[in-house]
């Protein structure tokens, strides 16, 4: 092919530069094995989709995750020199997991992955046929381990035991104590400081009020001022006992996901009464999120806030002060309350709330935020009844105009001389502990007269439940019985069980029962019980559920225990006894019936569902001629994935796979296919 002198000279010119940027590309690599900088652990650009400590369920999160940009299959780096220590494959949790042990004594982890590099999937596949299971782990001890160098290919990034690709990566210390890893090296450009999304402000006790009224109230409407203070629009009154909460998130440059903040102060009056900073935390505390964040505020739907004050059973390290407030005269205000959001990078928001006496009359001050609950028959007189609600130890009831007292169990007289909000009087009363054996309310109106304007169960029974003790509590028919550890409290509750008959369909779903306070939380499991009557003991597919709002009843258990069906729970929820009687769900894709396959090494796929009950992967069995292989079970696409180990050889074969759902429930799907030239 003939070109011309210009069209040379600009083909030399192009291959000039590509190699100038191949030879700087490889000098930037070389040099960074070569420094004492860690590298970023995955071949991506360096960017993360979630930072330490932000909220999961039950837990804190242990390490960052790193964004893959939608793919699967990048080369994941040994970011130091050291040893594998330890390798997990499981279908949930971290998937596929490796640990290496660095040479200064850290841990790195890396989760989430798609496969390990060639030396520790070979050990893998063996453990997995040896075991004839696809969930494996293995220690490795140092003289017998395999070693990396800086830089080295360990393993290649996906998404197993989880939806979305990513590797979540962790460092730990010697003590295998997970650390941030922002501060370790890990670094992301990061210019934006975090964001406010609501304060929340809240009473403490049953004499304390926000806004003359005696429960949390939230400003998520925040005023940015030209200073770049945030804060609300207007001072805000309070009384007595008050604990403060803000919910906030950050970003970084390279990502628009949002992340926690690494640290949040309060101060009061110029002096520092709360911080929370989230440089490690040890496994054993990461389930103290409970009392971190708000859980009252989580549970009723109103964001996920850190909380600036302490909680009972708060023994976080990474927490410190009181952050309580009292106030407990006019001479305690104006009070003004510094919230500061620090992300890792530095970047700083500041937020500014004035606090002033909520019974002192200010005509130039507007009544702002929204309370966390509104009861019913608010602006509706033809609705208007008398509410309850339970905070804590104390109850809290709202009326309509014209209402004297209330009056609990033909005893207690509570009359309304405290708080008019929005047109109702609200009182408040904290009862004694011999209301533990039932709860009747009574209306008293002007006159002296009882009136029937109760929206409350006038059967609810309380019963106060303390850590000091564990506590059996059961509804009044004896159909549900609730088996309470001492050790299973932060706090002292109010423990009631109310029937939910809407729920119940028969046959179907029954004795269906909403135990509160949901928004307390437990600090360990409690046993859930129903008694075993003749539907349950004969009829196969019962068991123990509760139900999610977002994806409906979720099994629990289905244990037999002394003429009981048992299950453990961790929080308070609604319970109810659902029947499964479906067979879980098979459908093999591949090989098709009676295929005629060349390759002798290829994958098997087959779509698992169970919408009831649901599947654990120890109930999966996967045979290839009657030999189990240990097939990869993935829960959040409903599949199972075979890729054999060594070559099935040329003839007939049969692929047999078994489903058992939560409560026994069977379903077996054979397929014949056969190996050729």
């Amino acid at each position: 092919m003939n070109i011309d002198h210009s069209t040379y000279m600009l083909i030399r010119f192009y291959r000039a530069i590509g190699y100038c940027i191949s030879i700087v590309v490889f000098i930037s690599v070389i040099n960074a094995y070569c420094s004492d900088k860690p590298i970023w652990p995955v071949d991506s650009k360096p960017a993360i989709t979630s930072s330490f400590g932000e909220y999961r369920p039950g837990h804190f999160h242990s390490g960052i995750d790193l964004k893959l940009y939608g793919r699967v299959g990048d080369p994941c780096r040994a970011i130091d020199d050291g040893w594998v220590i330890r390798v997990k494959v499981s279908p949930t949790g971290y998937g596929r997991a490796l640990y290496l042990k660095l040479n200064d004594g850290r841990t790195a982890v890396y989760a989430h992955l798609d496969r390990f590099a060639s030396e520790i999937e070979e050990i893998v596949k063996r453990l997995q046929h040896e075991h004839e299971s696809f969930s494996v782990q293995e220690f490795f001890e140092s003289d017998s381990a395999i070693h990396y160098k800086k830089g080295d290919i360990v393993a290649y990034a996906g998404r197993s035991g989880t939806r979305h690709p990513h590797v979540h990566f962790e460092v730990r210390d010697a003590n295998e104590i997970p650390m941030n890893a922002w501060f370790e090296g890990f670094k992301v450009s990061d210019k934006t400081p975090p964001h406010p999304v609501a304060i929340a402000i809240e009473p403490l006790d049953g004499k304390s009020t926000v806004e003359l009224d005696c429960q949390p109230r939230i400003w998520s409407h925040l005023i940015q001022r030209n200073d770049g203070i945030w804060g609300p629009r207007d001072p805000v009154g309070v009384s007595g006992c008050i604990g403060i909460s803000v919910d906030a998130f950050d970003k970084t440059n390279s990502s628009e996901n949002l992340l926690a903040v690494y640290k949040v102060e309060m101060y009061v009056n110029d002096v520092k009464r709360w911080e929370t900073v989230f440089d490690e935390f040890s496994f054993s505390e990461s389930k103290l999120i409970k009392v971190e964040r708000n859980y009252r505020l989580l549970r009723r739907g109103k964001g996920i806030f850190h909380r600036l004050f302490h909680a009972p059973g708060n023994e976080l390290k990474l927490c410190s002060g009181n952050g309580i407030l009292y106030t407990g005269s006019i001479d305690d205000f104006p009070i003004n309350v510094v919230i500061l959001l620090i992300d890792a990078a530095g970047n700083q928001t500041r937020l500014e709330a004035t606090l002033v006496a909520d019974d002192d009359p200010d005509d130039n001050r507007l009544v702002t935020g929204d309370p966390m609950i509104t009861f019913k028959g608010w602006g509706n007189p033809e609705h208007e009844k008398v509410c309850m609600e339970i905070f804590d130890n104390y109850l809290r009831f709202s009326c309509p105009p014209g209402i004297h007292s209330i009056l609990l169990n033909g005893v207690y007289s509570i009359p309304l001389l405290t708080k008019s909000i929005g047109g109702r009087e609200v009182t408040v009363y904290t009862p004694p502990v011999m209301l533990d054996n039932g709860l009747n309310v009574s209306v008293i109106d002007l006159e002296g007269n009882s009136i029937e304007k109760c929206d409350i169960d006038l059967h609810t029974v309380l019963h106060s439940v303390t850590s000091d003790n564990t506590t059996i509590v059961k509804s009044r028919d004896e159909n549900i019985v609730l088996d309470i550890p001492s050790a299973s409290l932060y706090d002292t509750m109010w423990v009631r069980i109310i029937p939910e008959e809407s729920y119940i369909v028969p046959g179907k779903v029954e004795s269906v029962y909403r135990i509160e306070p949901r928004d307390q939380p437990l600090k360990s499991k409690v046993s859930v019980k129903y008694k075993s009557n003749v539907k349950i003991a004969d009829e196969p597919g019962w068991g123990i559920y509760y139900l999610d709002k977002r994806v409906g009843w979720t099994f629990l258990g289905n244990t037999f225990e002394d003429g009981y069906l048992v299950a453990p729970a961790l929080s308070w929820e609604i319970f109810g006894l659902v029947q499964d009687q479906d067979l879980p769900y098979i459908k093999i894709k591949k090989p098709i019936v009676n295929a005629e396959v060349k390759s002798s090494v290829f994958s098997f796929l087959a779509v698992i569902d169970d919408t009831t009950s649901g599947l654990n992967a120890a109930d999966i069995t996967v045979t290839i001629d009657g030999e189990i292989v240990p097939a990869e079970y993935d829960p959040p696409r409903d599949r199972i994935l075979y890729k054999p180990w060594k070559k099935i050889p040329v003839g007939s074969h049969q692929l047999v796979i078994s489903v058992i759902d939560r409560v026994g429930n069977e379903s077996v799907r054979k397929v014949n296919f056969r190996i050729i030239k």
